[in-house]
């Protein structure tokens, strides 16, 4: 379970978090709602480790979240950036690896580049593995970023905006892959504003508002 306990972090007057806590348990596609201005952003970036609380603190089973890597072995979340978050001047294969060397530290190249290659060979990617992230179609760059996060085994998935505009093929694909990293009691916590689509996924809500949670629970 994930258990956030009076977090508190001001970026701006318009983009802050107050005293926030809240719970949210494993096997559950959550979506953060609230207007704008209500720090779901901000609340997103403090999950996934890009901010840190000012106060207060964010725990996954009982375990605080900074120290839950020395602890468990795999990181705690890995966060899957709407505007892909590669690094420009590495290639494809480069960036995903860079990404891996914590988590795989003490496994061989040889290893770290088979996990790497099975992964796009299967999604039908290699064909990107030495291409630079401004060769990639947004397509191609959501999947890519999707599939670094996935390879990193977090036990929170945070999205960003991962489904909007794909192509149907590639939106089933990651659907898919959503339902199988929830088969293992793990959690996905989404930012997306237009979720229509995902409305048959989404099972949990935690409605955010002037940094604040006001509501939380599952959904039908």
């Amino acid at each position: 379970m994930l258990n956030i306990k009076d977090m508190t972090y001001y970026y701006s007057d318009n983009d802050f978090v107050d005293n926030l806590s809240t719970t949210i348990p494993y096997g559950v596609f959550a979506k953060i709602d609230g207007e704008k201005g209500a720090g779901k952003t901000v609340f997103i970036k403090l999950l996934a480790g890009i901010l840190f609380p000012e106060k207060g603190k964010i725990e996954l089973d009982n375990i605080n979240i900074d120290k839950y890597k020395r602890t468990v072995g795999n990181p705690p979340t890995s966060f899957v950036f709407q505007s892909g978050g590669l690094i420009s001047n590495l290639n494809i294969y480069e960036n995903i690896k860079l990404a891996l060397e914590h988590k795989y530290y003490d496994h061989s190249d040889n290893e770290v580049h088979g996990l790497i290659d099975n992964c796009l060979e299967t999604n039908k990617l290699d064909n990107l593995k030495f291409k630079r992230p401004s060769e990639l179609t947004m397509d191609e760059t959501k999947m890519i970023v999707f599939f670094r996060a996935i390879l990193m085994e977090p036990k929170v998935l945070i999205l960003q905006e991962p489904f909007d505009n794909l192509e149907r093929k590639n939106h089933k694909t990651l659907i898919k892959y959503c339902e199988e990293f929830l088969d293992n009691d793990k959690l996905i916590i989404l930012l997306n504003r237009n979720s229509e689509k995902l409305n048959d996924l989404v099972n949990y809500s935690v409605t955010l508002d002037k940094g604040k949670v006001i509501s939380s629970g599952y959904v039908k």
